[in-house]
């Protein structure tokens, strides 16, 4: 993968030129927009008509893949490679179509030799009994009800919920980050609430790892994985932490008033078969300081401490750009780690309204 298109435009096939999108002041309503924060507690807001921000959108051919580039920077910047800019880099092979995109992965950079995605078979227990249960892999509901689901994740690391309702009414909840090329990594938690003789309550945690971990109760108690409580309130959950980041949670909600009978927290069984076949679509971020300096996605691997993720919300048509190729306009959020070439790196946590040139 090409890091700086510059030293490689000798090589491309501009398909267009770039589209600039302003602010509408009428309707006060931004069309095009990003917001990000980093873990310093700084931010970087970039709005089309704003400060002198416009939105550009183009495509341009490498080789045996596209790469439709949008940016946010001064109109005097086309191609958002000058400091104060960012854009992101969406490469895609000839047979994919980006209206069918919900989440993509960060593209590596040329020297990995990581998994590109992962084919994970989830089961869970559908012999009890229940109304609903559902799994979510970062943020986004990918299977629900019956005995499980084959699907293929698309990040190393990612984030699984799984959420059980129980006929009885109360719902069982188990989040856990889990690192696909090596699963074990990372603690599984699930959580229990036992009545006792004398009408209170033990709630027991299982945690499978407590090494270089903290743990939180929802009730104030830390770093204990039993407590007793006279009463209990509608829900509890019990969380580990790992260097200030949830890695494993369990709750219950909705629980009986009166609860007689002990209840606890349902979850999920996989087995993972990695690939590293090239994925056929893969987003970049880059983001040029005020200092000209270049920090990107794709200079490293995404860290498995701070889990990457793209997720595509809303992909619908939108208007041809000024070169007449046509456009869709993504709403998305997404968290990763960018680089510079000396190997420091920023984290981002965002959100973005922006156009995506199409291949024709």
């Amino acid at each position: 993968m090409h890091k700086l298109l510059v030293s490689t435009l000798c090589t491309l096939l501009v398909l267009a030129a770039c589209r600039k999108t302003e602010f509408d002041s009428e309707v006060n309503n931004p069309v095009f927009f990003t917001g990000i924060s980093l873990q310093n507690g700084d931010t970087l807001g970039y709005t089309a008509g704003i400060d002198g921000i416009y939105h550009f959108t183009f495509i341009e051919k490498e080789l045996d893949k596209w790469r439709s580039i949008n940016g946010f920077s001064a109109t005097d910047c086309p191609k958002s490679d000058c400091p104060n800019s960012l854009r992101f880099e969406f490469l895609m092979n000839d047979t994919v179509d980006p209206s069918n995109w919900h989440s993509l992965p960060f593209a590596a950079p040329d020297s990995s030799s990581q998994p590109t995605s992962y084919l994970v078979n989830f089961k869970w227990d559908d012999s009890i009994s229940f109304t609903e249960q559902r799994l979510y892999i970062n943020g986004i509901l990918l299977a629900e009800n019956g005995s499980g689901a084959v699907l293929n994740v698309n990040s190393s690391v990612s984030e699984v919920l799984f959420i059980h309702r129980n006929n009885s009414g109360y719902q069982s909840q188990v989040s856990r980050l889990i690192n696909w090329n090596d699963p074990g990594a990372m603690p599984v938690v699930s959580l229990n609430i036992e009545p006792d003789t004398s009408g209170g309550y033990f709630l027991h945690a299982f945690v499978s790892d407590t090494v270089g971990v903290q743990l939180y109760w929802s009730t104030g108690q830390k770093d204990e994985t039993t407590i007793y409580l006279d009463s209990l309130f509608s829900w509890h959950s019990f969380s580990v932490v790992r260097q200030g980041i949830t890695i494993a949670s369990a709750a219950l909600f909705d629980i009986p008033h009166g609860l007689n009978q002990s209840i606890g927290t349902k979850s999920f069984t996989f087995n993972v078969t990695p690939s590293f076949e090239p994925p056929p679509s893969a987003v970049a971020i880059q983001y040029i300081d005020e200092n000209n300096v270049v920090w990107r996605s794709d200079y490293e691997e995404q860290p498995a401490t701070f889990p990457a993720h793209f997720n595509i919300y809303t992909n619908e048509p939108y208007e041809d750009n000024e070169n007449g190729v046509p456009t869709r306009k993504l709403w998305v959020d997404f968290q990763c780690t960018v680089f510079n070439k000396d190997g420091e790196r920023k984290t981002f946590v965002g959100y973005s309204s922006t156009a995506v040139a199409l291949k024709e």
